[in-house]
């Protein structure tokens, strides 16, 4: 009885300390995620199945307010363990699925599991999950100890632990849903107006306010050229683009940095650029840009990574 008494115990020791690891990610996954849900919501389009900024919005919102929930769950032992952790399950086999998809067929690099913070290649967020899942299996399976009484306050500690995951989740998706209005106020602040209510003409529909100048894409003929911040060819093309600038028999030029602008110098003296470089952060570079099309999958790829430039007359 006493060797079975042990190995029972090292058994509920060993699934506790899985529960308490899994609650641990899920909550710091959840937490990563929320800091800059914005940068989020672009990882959540990387994967090509939503692509209408609001629904995609909507879908990073839930996945960041449902990580913390059973995340919280997992670290305060509530619910039942067939429930709980067949969610926990369920949701860990549906994230590995919806990154495979996006590794073989969108190209996926990082599966943003844990945002921005911490880059991940999907065979290894692949390999995370599946280690977490024999980790759920084995917290699932391990025998729990029943202290006495515990029956009897059953309702008042179930509704206060249900009150602790509903008050996680509402927290996270606050904390989202104004990281998220942060992003429109700083587009709508800039004068910038866009397709992201689903209008075709994509980045013809971009205009942009400097001083008492106005730019707009629609109306008339300019050279238009998206940089990227983490492209590294993108810092070769400045001097074209300053030959292009300065000269008079082109069109006016707008150039965009995708990602923000701290590589390439507030003033232009880390590259050498001579013209204005309008920076965006992703989200709001997503939002601006009409959806694409199925069909122009690729090139929209091609847009957001790498770097064009374009004459564009407006139709």
């Amino acid at each position: 009885m006493g060797l079975m008494g042990s190995h029972r115990r090292g058994l509920t020791l060993l699934g506790e300390m899985c529960r308490y690891i899994i609650g641990l990610l899920f909550v710091a996954s959840a937490v990563l995620k929320v800091i800059d849900t914005g940068d989020f919501a672009v990882q959540v389009s990387y994967y090509g199945i939503i692509r209408a900024p609001r629904l995609v919005e909507m879908t990073a919102l839930g996945v960041i307010a449902l990580e913390g929930a059973l995340g919280v769950a997992l670290l305060i032992r509530a619910g039942r363990g067939r429930v709980l952790f067949g969610g926990v399950l369920a949701l860990l086999v549906a994230f590995s699925i919806l990154i495979a998809y996006a590794w073989a067929f969108r190209g996926l690099k990082d599966c943003g599991c844990f945002g921005k913070y911490v880059k991940m290649t999907p065979g290894w967020s692949i390999i995370k999950n599946a280690v977490l899942m024999g980790m759920v299996a084995v917290a699932w399976r391990a025998p729990r100890e029943h202290t006495p009484g515990s029956r009897r306050r059953g309702l008042p500690r179930g509704l206060t632990r249900a009150g602790l995951m509903a008050g996680a989740a509402l927290t996270l998706l606050g904390f989202g849903r104004a990281d998220l209005a942060a992003y429109h106020a700083e587009m709508a602040a800039a004068g910038v107006r866009g397709g992201a209510r689903g209008s075709k003409v994509g980045f013809a529909a971009f205009a942009f306010s400097s001083g008492a100048k106005r730019l707009e894409l629609a109306k008339g003929l300019y050279v238009v050229a998206m940089l990227s911040e983490s492209c590294e060819g993108c810092a070769e093309t400045v001097r074209a683009l300053n030959q292009m600038t300065d000269n008079a028999d082109l069109p006016p030029s707008s150039v965009s940095c995708w990602g923000g602008a701290r590589n390439w110098g507030a003033s232009g003296r880390n590259t050498g650029r001579a013209f204005r470089l309008r920076p965006w952060r992703r989200w709001s570079f997503f939002r601006a840009s009409a959806p694409p099309r199925p069909a122009s999958s690729s090139s929209a790829t091609a847009r957001r990574e790498g770097t064009g430039t374009k004459r564009r007359r407006a139709t």
